[in-house]
């Protein structure tokens, strides 16, 4: 795979919080990119533990080149922190994007989730979690669609391992259920689109944590989820769909533009 260069990409750090992780990346159109209706927030993998914005802008280039604004957001991670605080983090980073749109100018832009692995997990919770929305006083209707990319959809079928347990608590638990996007979907039936990659040969995401997400949304909203699957797949080429110009980058785009 070759090295994307991504030097021409500007950035901007913006802070949410007090801790040293709270913190966005923004990253800009071109000077040249007219404007779009559309603003993305993607959040990186890492199993709620590694990585950080700064490591990911080559992820988002795709998004960059098309013209949209994107948003890389980072977060108290674990194992120090869990859940409970990701999701205070998730409500503050909403606003805080919020206040940016405000400050452009671009009031109307409806925002696009996305995230890879861990980083999906965490978008459709923000996307789908439509109790913690109303707290915060936003209506649903603000996301345009969700991009998830081999991401933990349904919790149940991942692995009971010290890695899930950090985030999510034990199995059974108020802390597994609330962190569990599939749970938010059967309860607030929500009508976000939703474009979903996942491959059969991911060997940390288990195939079916999308499959049984998608087959629920579809009981919901069949005209509203898309599900590209690959059966030769694995977890790391759902995360590489922007390194590469081949039909699933087009697929992807082609989605976002007609949302």
């Amino acid at each position: 795979m070759s090295r994307i260069d991504t030097s021409g990409m500007q950035s901007e750090k913006i802070r949410y919080g007090r801790h040293f992780r709270q913190y966005l990346l923004y990253v800009p159109p071109p000077d040249q990119a007219p404007p779009t209706d559309k603003i993305i927030v993607y959040f990186h993998g890492g199993g709620w533990k590694f990585g950080k914005p700064e490591q990911f802008k080559a992820s988002i280039k795709s998004f960059h080149d098309a013209g949209y604004p994107v948003i890389l957001p980072s977060l108290r991670r674990t194992p120090y922190y869990n859940y409970f605080d990701m999701r205070e983090d998730l409500n503050q980073i909403l606003l805080r994007v919020l206040e940016l749109r405000e400050g452009t100018g671009r009031d109307e832009q409806q925002i696009v989730l996305g995230g890879m692995s861990a980083g999906g997990n965490l978008a459709a919770l923000l996307c789908f979690d439509h109790q913690q929305l109303t707290q915060i006083s936003v209506s649903p209707r603000i996301f345009a669609g969700l991009l998830a990319l081999g991401a933990p959809l349904n919790l149940d079928h991942m692995q009971d391992n010290l890695v899930l347990r950090a985030f999510a608590g034990s199995k059974g638990s108020e802390q597994f259920r609330l962190a569990n996007p599939l749970e938010h979907i059967r309860k607030h039936n929500p009508d976000t689109p939703v474009f979903c990659v996942h491959g059969e040969c991911d060997g940390m995401v288990p195939y079916q944590s999308a499959v049984t997400f998608v087959e629920t949304f579809e009981g919901i909203q069949p005209e509203k989820i898309q599900f590209v699957s690959s059966e030769t797949g694995t977890h790391l080429e759902a995360a590489s769909w922007g390194h590469a110009d081949d039909s699933l980058k087009r697929e992807i785009l082609s989605w976002l533009k007609n949302l």
